[in-house]
């Protein structure tokens, strides 16, 4: 028969291997935080493109470049191949319902397009934003800072999809 003392010294060792358990466990179920925002880079396809027009757009107006952000460029690509992948030469579009749960506690919105046949930049896409109030708002909030920017190409529509943030 052990000792009192031993029994909770055995039963304390036992506590704090399972607390260190379940820090590890923790730590394995928490979502990945947001890359750190990166400066834009010079265009090199139209993805790019589409950040630098966004961000020459903003100078003109004022405002301070978009910082791109690896996890809206993530969310943006993927609804933007997911448009591409269900179209039917429609240029069907909708918007992200995950957005809330994408960005939470973050202002976010995002602005879609599709034109064809897929482009080599992002002029057209980003023309007919700035021609769009509803889109063109987004553009211009100050309080967005951050963007991600995904464009999917099927064949014979080019959808690009850009995520805003605060």
């Amino acid at each position: 028969m052990l000792s009192i003392t031993r029994r909770l010294r055995a039963r304390r060792g036992a506590l704090a291997v399972l607390a260190v358990a379940l820090a590890v466990l923790g730590a394995a179920c928490v979502p990945p935080t947001a890359s750190a925002p990166r400066p834009a880079a010079p265009s090199a396809g139209p993805a790019d493109d589409i950040v630098n027009r966004h961000n020459a757009a903003r100078a003109g107006a004022g405002l301070p470049g978009f910082a791109i952000d690896g996890a809206l460029n993530t969310n943006a690509q993927y609804h933007a191949q997911r448009l591409a992948s269900s179209s039917d030469g429609s240029c069907r579009l909708w918007h992200s319902g995950e957005l809330p749960s994408w960005y939470p506690g973050r202002a976010a919105a995002e602005n879609v397009a599709c034109i064809g046949p897929c482009p080599s930049n992002g002029a057209q896409m980003m023309s007919m934003w700035l021609n769009s109030p509803e889109h063109s708002v987004n553009i211009f909030n100050g309080g967005y800072r951050y963007i991600g920017v995904g464009v999917a190409c099927n064949g014979r529509e080019g959808f690009a999809v850009v995520h805003f943030r605060s």
